[in-house]
């Protein structure tokens, strides 16, 4: 229970009342608030119903507890939550032990995440370990393997047996292990909640804007419900709710199957006053970014408070925010990003490229590109003075002692840190790695790229979880070994961007913008394989299996995001939906983008990039007293037949490279070229 303190600055992003301020104001109805819970799908539409709350209630007052529905399912338990890394380092331990256990910490990595993800899932969606692992040869929903007792068995499948005949154990064994160290994982304090059932802890749980849930989450909402102590609050329209055959109310309609919960708060807006809607085709991303910039400059800053770009791909934000005019306050993103998209990764790349190499001197080229990194601001500028000096003297390959020569101290004093993470013993190696991440991170705790801050807080907590992994179990033999399980690591890190404060032009993912709602809607990446997203999950569970023990699938995913894509028709005014017609991807326009076609009258039209305005005048060149000095002394000295040349073909080339003595930067060549070779 908190205690609310009015803002009178908020910012509406709808001209009529959001979904958030009518969940605000039923939840006003009851007679004790502060006894009562608002769940809701995000971290953002918590933030935001707190703004809607009190805009409703206009003065201060106490709050209901408002939380995520995660937040909602870890309960009041006495564990701690474990980490995806802390979680993989024990499995790592408990595996070892088991008959057939692998010494081979890389082969682990191959197969642990896949493992996981199907504890996970076994755990979300209720179901018991030893009946979904249970003997392949006895069940009959995939006969097709051919696992059968009187047939010979290829390579591939006596590998697969002998891995699934130890997941069971290794799904016990790993729980038995967390558990004793007072330790869970999300997944199964989820369960743990939601089988105990307790349901003492609010008078009232309101349910908004929820609309795919897991088994655990499902039941726990089952539980509240029969107690007489949830109101579900659906985000969503009767258009597509009551329709059977559009998928974006699949989830809406089978919670709604039971009964016992009203669909009362369901809208009927799109059947009398649908948005306007315009699907608009660009040929290639740049042009989908140039289309959002035209629409956003010719806004008024209120209107952008009412606008929001949302991205299926998280790919496209770099060029759009290129794209996008000037703003001095910025724009708020909301999205979750892989590792993979920020400044972090590419330097990690090259730093790896370095240390790995033997020998003590560097490559040119590889400090070239060191001096462009984002991560790199710090020594930058004498980075640029010492590489022109090198490339003057021709060091293709630069020890220490010459660096020294040519650098002011910052960059020098950079690259020689490296020089520690040059050594093959895996102990060694993270000692000094985590040494040299915190001064990293150190300097760039000023630094205004969030990205960037961002990335490298990824790399630091995985440094830490791999130091108390070496530590305990000792997996890692060499630094090679070291370096490929950071690498696993990373690659499934996220990087979570909270726009916050909630102002102005807003940017976020698909599934970031549930529960909120905006006037103008522009929805990026409109084709198939972003909306939605073809993607093979791995698992050890056929997917005829995963059919069979009700496990969502193919048709769930994409229900999904039909339904993160609808839900922005709700209340707004004016949609726009781009897709792409070329580019090395996929072309084809979503399915969703057929289905509006069919169901309402969108304008759809080609946007073609405008052309650049006319070419500004050049004016006249004419020559100073200097520069005719320069002209006598050079005729005086002899013309070459290349100046000659230069000087009919363009005056300006000839003036600005003999003249004004304007050179290009010295290009450092590693190599001879073959039209060079010999002259």
């Amino acid at each position: 229970m908190d205690l609310l303190i009015v803002n009178k600055t908020h910012t509406p992003t709808l001209s009529s009342p959001t979904f958030l301020e009518d969940v605000a104001n039923i939840v006003c109805q009851n007679r004790n608030p502060e006894k009562c819970a608002v769940v809701l799908p995000s971290f953002r539409a918590v933030n935001a119903f707190k703004r809607a709350f009190a805009k409703v209630v206009g003065k201060p007052s106490r709050m209901p507890k408002i939380m995520t529905l995660g937040a909602f399912m870890e309960g009041n338990e006495d564990f701690y939550l474990a980490e995806n890394l802390e979680v993989l380092a024990r499995l790592y331990a408990v595996q070892i032990n088991l008959p057939e256990g692998r010494d081979g910490f890389t082969s682990f990595l191959n197969w642990a995440p896949v493992a996981l993800a199907d504890f996970h899932a076994i755990d979300h969606h209720l179901k018991d370990a030893l009946a979904v692992f249970k003997n392949l040869r006895d069940i009959k929903e995939i006969e097709e393997w051919s696992f059968a007792i009187d047939k010979k068995l290829t390579e591939d499948q006596i590998i697969f047996m002998k891995q699934w005949d130890r997941l069971p154990n290794l799904y016990s064994q790993l729980h038995e292990v967390l558990t004793k160290d007072g330790l869970i994982t999300k997944a199964k304090l989820s369960r743990k909640v939601a089988e105990e059932g307790k349901t003492n802890i609010y008078e009232m749980v309101y349910a908004s804007g929820l609309a795919a849930m897991t088994g655990s989450e499902l039941l726990y909402m089952k539980k509240w419900n029969a107690a007489g102590k949830l109101n579900y609050l659906p985000d969503a329209d009767s258009f597509y709710v009551d329709d059977e055959q559009i998928e974006a109310g699949y989830f809406i309609r089978d919670i709604l199957r039971d009964g016992k919960i009203s669909n009362n708060f369901i809208k009927t807006r799109l059947h009398s006053t649908p948005p306007k809607i315009k699907i608009i085709e660009c040929s290639s991303i740049m042009s989908s970014c140039q289309y959002a910039r035209q629409i956003v400059s010719g806004l008024s800053e209120e209107e952008k408070g009412k606008t929001v770009i949302v991205l299926p791909d998280a790919s496209t934000l770099p060029m759009l925010l290129q794209a996008l005019p000037y703003c001095k306050e910025g724009y708020n993103v909301t999205m979750g990003l892989s590792f993979r998209e920020t400044p972090v990764h590419p330097f990690l790349n090259l730093i790896n490229r370095m240390t790995t190499r033997k020998g003590t001197t560097w490559r040119y080229e590889e400090l070239m590109a060191l001096s462009s990194q984002q991560v790199a601001n710090d020594y930058r500028k004498d980075a640029a003075h010492s590489l022109h000096l090198l490339a003057e003297r021709h060091a293709v390959w630069v020890s220490d002692e010459l660096l020294k020569e040519v650098s002011d101290g910052t960059f020098y004093s950079f690259v020689t840190s490296l020089s520690s993470l040059k050594t093959n013993e895996a102990d060694k190696y993270i000692e000094e790695l985590g040494t040299w991440a915190e001064k990293i991170g150190t300097k760039l705790e000023d630094d205004k790229n969030p990205w960037v801050k961002a990335g490298w807080n990824c790399v630091r907590r995985v440094v830490s979880v791999m130091g108390r992994l070496q530590s305990r179990h000792n997996p890692c033999q060499t630094s090679e070994d070291v370096r490929m399980l950071m690498q696993k690591l990373l690659g499934i890190e996220k990087v979570i961007l909270l726009g916050e404060p909630a102002k102005g032009l807003q940017i976020m993912g698909l599934t970031e913008t549930r529960a909120l709602d905006y006037d103008r809607v522009i929805v990026l990446d409109c084709n198939e394989g972003s909306l939605p997203r073809h993607e093979i999950i791995d698992s050890y569970i056929p997917g005829d299996l995963q059919n069979n023990i009700g496990f969502p699938g193919r048709h769930e995913r994409e229900a999904s995001y039909a339904y993160s894509l609808y839900r922005l028709l709700n209340r707004s005014t004016e949609i726009h939906l781009l897709h792409r017609t070329g580019g090395k991807d996929g072309v084809e326009p979503s399915r969703y983008i057929l289905q509006i076609k069919n169901h309402f009258d969108p304008e759809s039209f080609t946007f073609n990039m405008p052309l650049p305005g006319e070419r500004p005048e050049i004016p006249e060149l004419e020559l100073n007293d200097l520069m005719k000095k320069r002209f006598s002394h050079w005729m005086g000295e002899g013309m070459s037949p290349s100046a000659i040349n230069k000087m009919l073909a363009c005056e300006r080339n000839f003036t600005y490279r003999y003249l004004l003595k304007l050179s290009e930067p010295t290009d450092l060549e590693e190599s001879i070229k073959s039209n060079t070779l010999g002259s």
